[in-house]
């Protein structure tokens, strides 16, 4: 099967559910972020259609890590031995797709208010548990293709030092038609002030709404 390797961009948004007796990653209506980089491949023809695949191979290291995130290890990102694939479908397609990325915060220096002092260790693990837009639209004339795909997670922490979190991936990529080469980021931010699941969802989707947004105005490389 043929691959062609292309640009996206990509941010996963995270609100901590409300478990009380677990640390923040930030302060209460503050952001802990965090981006990395890489090589997405579209497995498959040229020229992205519903169904296909967009596959995660090469990644840099932790870039711009903020708050309780500055922990994170920067070249600790993995993605396991089966990779990171979002197949551009909604539902439950992506269910189960995971990738971890360990931390240690003897290396935080902005700590949350309400995780303090310390030099706790473990790995946080990112999970897709539904996959809630997946569009694809003509751009530039016919010549390109607009991708916009947006998936829950589940982020846990295998200490159990961090609360869990419910998020979203937000992935948006302008490609060509012709098999371009490109590149992807992915920013992570999880919200300081724990809210109920089920808000939590509601919130993400507002917020990944107006990334979205964002992203469209940007020029098309």
């Amino acid at each position: 099967m043929k691959k062609t390797v292309l640009g996206a961009l990509g941010s996963v948004a995270v609100l901590a559910s409300a478990e009380a007796s677990a640390a923040a990653f930030a302060d209460t209506g503050e952001t802990a972020t965090f981006s990395f980089a890489g090589f997405v491949e579209l497995l498959g023809a040229p020229g992205p259609d519903a169904g296909d695949t967009l596959s995660f191979t090469f990644l840099t290291g932790i870039i711009g890590a903020t708050e309780e995130f500055e922990g994170l290890t920067t070249s600790s990102i993995d993605l396991g031995s089966d990779g990171f694939d979002l197949v551009l479908s909604t539902g439950a397609d992506n269910n189960g797709e995971s990738f971890t990325v360990d931390y240690d915060r003897s290396g935080v220096t902005d700590f949350a208010d309400d995780s303090g002092l310390g030099s706790q260790s473990g790995t946080l693990t990112f999970t897709v548990v539904d996959t809630v837009v997946a569009d694809l639209a003509p751009a530039a004339g016919g010549t390109q293709t607009e991708i916009d795909l947006e998936a829950v997670l589940s982020i846990t922490d295998s200490s159990g030092f961090y609360s869990d979190v419910m998020g979203v991936l937000f992935f948006s990529s302008t490609i060509g038609n012709d098999s371009p080469l490109g590149t992807f980021s992915v920013t992570v931010s999880a919200a300081g002030n724990p809210v109920p699941v089920p808000g939590a969802i509601s919130l993400l989707l507002t917020g990944v709404a107006g990334f979205a947004a964002f992203s469209r105005r940007r020029p098309a490389q």
